[in-house]
């Protein structure tokens, strides 16, 4: 079924009715594919993928083979993103350590700044009534 550019709007599709065409081809319907008269059936979106037939073990084991100076590099490369793992969540760990003391020194000051606004109220208030305890006078 196409639809035509004026049908479009008619169309309202849901978030989940849109389907990326490139990680999920279309699955052409064959005479193969069922089709249940009332059920929800709808054939698979992953279209005709085909296990690995290579496994994580012969990988490793040609990985033996390869030249020393390759093995030696990615050694090298894998100490490296190692280390810098290690350095950014020691970073992270510093950066939050900051983040609460600034906190802590935060809630300090407006801790401080309630005070001295509740020292000025109070002494507004006793000059008030002095100055009116004059002006009575």
């Amino acid at each position: 079924m196409t639809l035509s550019d004026n049908s479009l709007s008619d169309v309202s599709l849901s978030p989940s009715d849109y389907v990326d065409p490139i990680l999920f081809p279309p699955t052409p319907l064959s005479a193969t594919t069922p089709v249940l008269a009332g059920s929800n059936y709808s054939p698979p979106l992953h279209g005709n993928l085909k296990p690995s037939t290579t496994s994580g073990r012969n990988k490793r084991k040609a990985s033996e083979h390869e030249d020393p100076d390759v093995l030696l590099k990615r050694q090298r490369n894998n100490i490296a993103a190692r280390k810098y793992r290690q350095k950014r969540i020691d970073r992270i760990d510093e950066l939050e350590a900051e983040v609460e003391e600034i906190k802590k020194e935060r809630d300090d000051l407006r801790l401080r700044l309630a005070r001295q606004e509740a020292e000025t109220a109070a002494l507004k208030l006793m000059l008030q009534m002095k100055n009116d305890e004059a002006a009575k006078k």
